[in-house]
């Protein structure tokens, strides 16, 4: 999508094969992030992919810089960061499925998710 803009909200420009969402998801309310990644998905092709880069909350009670990250998320801006099972199922709930984790060695780690049933 270089060189066009959209409210995610809102119907989004086709054409892409890829949607990057760059620490988008971590701002809303799941209900919020299922119409970003719904509307993601519909303008994609049946083989596109959408790029989540956000903060992966641990699922246990570890220490983490994560949970500092939520709590700011909460305050500010009535979002949350969120672990891999929950981001799982807002993909879920928009019609997608996580394809690939990448660990990137800091606090920000890339996930995947494609289209369910492809052409």
């Amino acid at each position: 999508m270089h060189g066009s803009a959209g409210n995610f909200f809102q119907e989004l420009p086709a054409g892409a094969d890829s949607i990057m969402l760059r620490h988008i998801l971590h701002d809303w309310t799941d209900a919020q992030c299922i119409t970003i990644l719904q509307n993601c998905r519909e303008a994609l092709p049946s083989d596109g992919r959408i790029l989540v880069a956000e903060v992966i909350m641990p699922e246990d009670d570890s220490p983490a810089l994560a949970k500092v990250f939520d709590m700011s998320m909460m305050v500010l801006a009535g979002g949350k960061e969120r672990t891999e099972a929950e981001y799982v199922a807002l993909f879920e709930a928009a019609g997608l499925s996580l394809t690939t984790r990448v660990e990137t060695g800091c606090p920000v780690n890339l996930l995947e998710a494609r289209p369910d049933n492809p052409a």
